[in-house]
């Protein structure tokens, strides 16, 4: 196997922990369960993939061009409770002490930074493993990049287009035409999943849609042509931005050695006995 370029999309992956984990609190009550949860899943990703260059990309706290753009992207999702935000920011430093090279731009989202990332792998023929569960990302998907879950399980572009219905190429316009509720971006009012995927498998793109928004008919081809204007714009808000201003080199992401002491320091503050316990061990046997 070629060596490996692994993105990890660390807000994904520790949303999830948080709604998922079991409440976990430290003697001097800070939430730490997902924190906890996130740092075993990627140590396991780490030890099964031995990725070559690796990122942990996180979610860049400020609002980004989305908002900008349009005010109302995920204005649906409730504030991000402040046990979250501390454990974001307590990953960011452990993920650094892994030597993990955490990574956070301003005014993107970590979708554009890992999209970056994986184009200029593409271009350089790396193999390129991006770890998340976000449905945006299979849009980046091609012959050198899969997604892996936390399980796993690869998702290559055959496995898209059985996902989703679409090619992972579609897959921005698919979301533009049905929607995307947990982003708040509207669709076409009864277009969902099948409609929009039946529109590209036969015009091919959002664009041949629009340019033959004439033939389509019904009460769908009414809302379509009632609501150009706004699709169009909402393209730009779902399309994720490939060609950012940042490393991208692969070499820029080698894998860096573990911080032994700042890590012994992080775990024992963060009562997580048995990492603490499991990496003097370590340290112990190696001398």
């Amino acid at each position: 196997m070629n060596p490996t370029m692994l993105l990890i999309d660390a807000s994904s992956f520790i949303h999830r922990a948080f709604h998922a984990a079991p409440p976990r609190v430290t003697g001097k009550g800070e939430h730490v369960g997902a924190l906890y949860i996130t740092i075993k899943m990627l140590r396991n990703l780490i030890n099964n993939i031995h990725p070559k260059w690796v990122a942990t990309v996180f979610d860049h706290p400020d609002l980004t061009f989305r908002h900008q753009l349009y005010p109302e992207y995920k204005a649906n999702r409730d504030p991000k409770p402040p046990e979250l935000e501390f454990q974001l920011d307590q990953l960011r430093l452990v993920t650094g002490g892994m030597g993990l090279n955490p990574i956070m731009v301003r005014n993107v989202e970590a979708d554009d930074v890992i999209a970056t990332i994986a184009s200029a792998c593409t271009q350089q023929k790396v193999t390129t493993l991006v770890a998340t569960r976000d449905k945006d990302l299979a849009a980046i998907v091609n012959s050198h990049v899969s997604l892996i879950d936390k399980d796993g399980d690869i998702t290559d572009p055959a496995k898209v287009k059985e996902r989703f219905g679409v090619a992972p190429g579609q897959i921005t316009d698919w979301l533009t035409l049905k929607g995307d509720e947990s982003d708040n971006i509207p669709g076409i009012q009864g277009c969902g999943e099948k409609k929009a995927a039946a529109l590209l498998a036969k015009y091919g793109s959002l664009d041949r849609v629009i340019a033959n928004a004439d033939k389509v008919p019904g009460v769908l081809g009414e809302r379509l042509r009632a609501n150009i204007d706004q699709v169009q714009k909402m393209r730009q808000i779902v399309q994720l931005k490939d060609d950012l201003c940042i490393m991208k080199d692969p070499n820029c992401y080698s894998r860096r050695g573990l911080n032994h002491d700042w890590l012994l320091e992080m775990f024992n503050q963060f009562e997580f006995v048995d990492m603490h316990n499991k990496l003097k061990e370590r340290l112990d046997v190696s001398g």
